[in-house]
């Protein structure tokens, strides 16, 4: 087997994980809390596969997908965090932990994506 070019302040292997413990939360509460999601079903099957897509194509290769999942995370912070003050507002559901829950796993995901996309990206503080 190959060996993988060393990239410093490469976390990948971190982001992968807590990916597919989100989509596992996400996928696990979903048939409990769907009542509550402003979505069609279909559409968070979609993003759950979007997410597990994510995590799998992640590589120390790939700066797009380094790229790529630093946005996906960015953006899951946002949503998820909206849901869970909103639910919170509304009336406190279980809804609220597992959005709140969803948000902090990718705000973990966002802050190693950052640093993988800043080690690929810029050496010594210059672009690469």
């Amino acid at each position: 087997m190959a060996e993988m070019p060393r990239i410093g302040h490469y976390y990948g292997d971190i982001v992968r994980r807590l990916f597919i413990v989100a989509a596992l939360v996400m996928l696990a509460s979903l048939p409990f809390l769907q009542s509550f999601v402003p979505l069609p079903t279909f559409f968070a099957i979609l993003a759950i596969l979007i997410i597990v897509l994510a995590a799998g194509f992640l590589a120390p290769t790939q700066k797009w997908m380094m790229l790529t999942d630093m946005i996906i995370s960015g953006a899951a912070v946002l949503v998820f965090e909206d849901y869970a003050v909103q639910a919170y507002l509304r009336n406190g559901t279980a809804f609220f932990v597992a959005n709140q829950a969803l948000a902090i796993i990718f705000f973990i995901a966002f802050y190693f994506a950052v640093k993988t996309v800043r080690g690929a990206f810029f050496k010594d503080g210059t672009v690469e």
